[in-house]
């Protein structure tokens, strides 16, 4: 047999070596047309970005606001509410720039001044007319060129569909009027004109004027008689208001000032006797004007009393210790002086120091505090809202509260000289 011939196999050593020189990878190229529509998509984008934002920055810059506002606008989302209407004012700007801007009085804004920022106050008011029917306009006409103080009467008078001629009847008699003493020309109520019967005669609180009347069969259900020792016989009120008045004169007698109680409770029926009786010999229109009808007396609702000081009848009430007396404390028990003087054309009725009114510790003391007659007071915080929606959140009206406190005599001797209060008093 033949041997097979063994095939040999040769390794190529040097093809195994790595390569020194690696072959490159092929280079991708980006078309240029693709890279320019990935830049016209940026600028697009920074466009819709940035060219508005820029855009309402001049605009908000031509209607008169500085760097530091504009920036105030933005974080507080205001700049399409003042861009689409185009507000500005000094006022409206100070208002944004310390964060107290109020978006739903942006009228008072506009027309008032920044050295007369708007309050709390301001803006009840303002409610408080338009819940009256003032539309904004006038509103903003009387805003801008009165004073609270000579604004706040209008709750009191008759809707003024032109308000103009008011203001020239304030801005008229500036020189001798003022937050306590308030006189006009004109006279904006029409006396017993669109009367509405009281519809919660026993409340503390009740307003009784020429406008809201007492019903003629209305009694309060609490009468008592106040203290001999601190009226005249027969004097009546209701039992809180009778208890707060004794705990007062027993007061005012402890720091010297004497007096006492001459007329209290009033019925419809007298009211009105005593009314014919002034319209008799005074005529019908002095009585109108300057005495109350029967059910426009605060005496019906057994809260009002007048009193006369005791020692001191040589004087005009106004010049008693008694009046000085309770002028600084009537209201720490409760009571108000209803009729002051220089507030004639706003109560109705001639000033009457010696009548005073039980309305709570309170409601009296704030009273006194706002320099308001008890009509603009009761107008501004106490009355109910024709339409809740105008109601301001916030403001504090305090409630009425008042504890009977034990009595003390300090009655005046039985021959005691005195200063009478006139017991036909018209209100």
């Amino acid at each position: 047999m033949m041997k097979k011939k063994r095939r040999r196999y040769r390794i190529n050593w040097d093809a195994l070596k790595p390569d020194p020189k690696p072959r490159k990878k092929r280079r991708r190229h980006i078309r240029k047309s693709v890279l320019i529509g990935f830049l016209a998509i940026v600028i697009g984008i920074a466009a819709i970005v940035f060219v508005p934002d820029y855009r309402q920055k001049k605009q908000l810059e031509s209607l008169g606001y500085n760097q530091t506002e504009i920036s105030h606008i933005r974080s507080s989302g205001l700049t399409s509410f003042i861009l689409q209407n185009k507000y500005y004012s000094p006022c409206l700007a100070k208002a944004i720039l310390n964060n107290s801007f109020n978006q739903k009085y942006v009228s008072l804004y506009l027309v008032m001044s920044e050295n007369n920022m708007p309050d709390e106050e301001d803006f009840l008011l303002y409610s408080r007319l338009e819940d009256k029917g003032y539309e904004t306009d006038q509103l903003q006409n009387l805003f801008q060129n009165l004073s609270t103080w000579e604004i706040t009467p209008l709750l009191v008078f008759d809707y003024q569909y032109n308000e103009q001629p008011y203001i020239d009847d304030c801005v008229a008699n500036r020189d001798k009027n003022s937050a306590s003493s308030f006189t006009l020309s004109n006279s904006y109520i029409t006396n017993y004109a669109k009367t509405t019967q009281i519809a919660s005669p026993d409340e503390m609180t009740v307003l009784v004027n020429k406008k809201n009347l007492l019903a003629a069969d209305y009694v309060p259900g609490d009468l008592v008689n106040v203290d001999e020792s601190y009226a005249i016989a027969d004097v009546q009120m209701r039992s809180e208001a009778a208890s707060a008045f004794q705990e007062m004169c027993a007061a005012a007698a402890s720091d010297g000032a004497y007096f006492y109680g001459v007329l209290g409770y009033r019925s419809f029926d007298d009211q009105k006797s005593a009314w014919e009786t002034i319209a008799l010999y005074n005529g019908e229109s002095y009585a109108e004007a300057n005495a109350a009808k029967e059910g426009a007396s605060e005496h019906q609702t057994g809260l009002a009393i007048n009193i006369a000081s005791t020692y001191e009848s040589d004087k005009n009430f106004t010049d008693t210790q008694a009046y000085q007396w309770c002028q600084q404390n009537a209201a720490s028990y409760g009571f108000i002086e209803r009729y002051p003087s220089g507030k004639e054309s706003i109560t109705g009725f001639t000033a009457e120091p010696d009548h005073y009114r039980y309305v709570g510790k309170d409601i009296a003391q704030a009273v006194a505090a706002s320099g308001l007659t008890y009509d603009e007071y009761y107008a501004l915080y106490l009355a109910p809202w024709n339409d809740e929606s105008l109601k301001p959140n916030g403001i504090s009206t305090g409630t009425s509260s008042a504890s009977p406190a034990s009595t003390v005599s300090a009655s005046p001797s039985s021959t005691a000289q005195t200063t009478a209060s006139p017991s036909g008093s018209p209100q």
